[in-house]
């Protein structure tokens, strides 16, 4: 469903998240670009196993083939932007550390809450202009995240940030 569109036209896209998780998850993915069956997928441009699958899919399918989004991560994996800058996000080796409760329960915290949002703030980035790097000059952002934190109130804050000089095809708003 396009965000904002909340009328009884709504419009139903097949979607896939979760591409770059891994390499078996992002191989299904493709066969199901390649078969047809879905319109849109997310990734996850943090993870080990997203630059191969990324380059499988240029290769095998092309970017042009199907909508695609960043799957926004603060759950797993390493960070993209310098650990140093994210003490409570991720560990000292660079892995996220955090949970949907976590991000949850910061919002009652209002010290925290600010040092999460300049936090979020920075990888959010990070992640933005690794996919617009590796999509290209004519990839036009589409944003969600793994388990949905983006629609907590400090990372929504901090997504509203880091994208206000960002132009946004489409923002995946949680409406189930």
């Amino acid at each position: 469903m396009l965000a904002g569109n909340h009328n009884m036209n709504k419009i139903i896209d097949l979607h896939a998240d979760d591409f770059g998780i891994s390499d078996h998850v992002s191989e299904v993915i493709i066969k199901l670009i390649k078969e047809g069956h879905l319109d849109s997928i997310s990734m996850m441009v943090n993870m080990k196993a997203y630059p191969s699958n990324l380059n499988k899919l240029k290769r095998e399918i092309g970017l042009t083939n199907v909508k695609i989004s960043l799957h926004l991560n603060f759950m797993e994996g390493k960070c993209l932007a310098d650990p140093g800058f994210l003490p409570d996000l991720v560990d000292q080796n660079g892995y996220f550390n955090t949970s949907w409760g976590k991000l949850f329960l910061s919002n009652f915290n209002l010290g925290k809450k600010k040092r999460l949002i300049e936090e979020l703030r920075t990888e959010t980035k990070a992640q933005i202009a690794r996919i617009k790097n590796d999509l290209g000059p004519d990839y036009k952002l589409r944003i969600d995240s793994h388990q949905h934190p983006h629609m907590l109130p400090v990372v929504f804050e901090a997504l509203k940030e880091a994208l206000a000089d960002e132009e946004i095809e489409y923002l995946r708003i949680a409406d189930e």
